[in-house]
């Protein structure tokens, strides 16, 4: 399930400081029977593991297989990253960061601090002919 994110895609174009819970289980059962009825189930899938048809008394079972919730909260804030009058360009930032101790006028402030700190560094590596540092490659 991938609710949340619809949500998130769905805002419209004003400025939100929202708080948006998920549910999480690893129960593909549990998942199924509930998806309909829950509005934020998301269902982590993991490896399943094989296991010996004879188990002493003594060995334990550690899958991850259980039909409690885990809820995952976190904050979502949009805000506009340009100038009013010009094409609207909005950033979506998912954080669990405290909202009174970095509101979302903070929020912006290092969004773009973050943000010249890229375009920098991008015009950086062009000055020195460093377009190939992004590779995972030696050569």
């Amino acid at each position: 399930g991938d609710g949340a994110f619809k949500e998130i895609v769905a805002m419209s174009n004003h400025e939100y400081d929202i708080d948006l819970l998920c549910k999480v289980t690893s129960s593909h059962y549990y998942y199924v029977t509930h998806k309909d009825t829950e509005k934020f189930l998301h269902l982590i899938l993991h490896k399943k593991h094989h296991y010996k048809a004879v188990r002493s008394k003594n060995t334990r079972d550690q899958r991850w297989d259980f039909e409690d919730m885990c809820d995952v909260r976190f904050r979502v804030c949009k805000f506009r990253i340009n100038p009013p009058g010009s094409d609207d360009e909005w950033e979506v930032l998912i954080t669990n960061l405290d909202r009174n101790e970095y509101p979302l006028a903070r929020m912006k402030e290092i969004y773009h601090l973050r943000w010249g700190i890229e375009t920098s560094f991008r015009e950086l590596k062009y000055d020195l002919s460093g377009i190939q540092f992004h590779s995972k490659k030696d050569q």
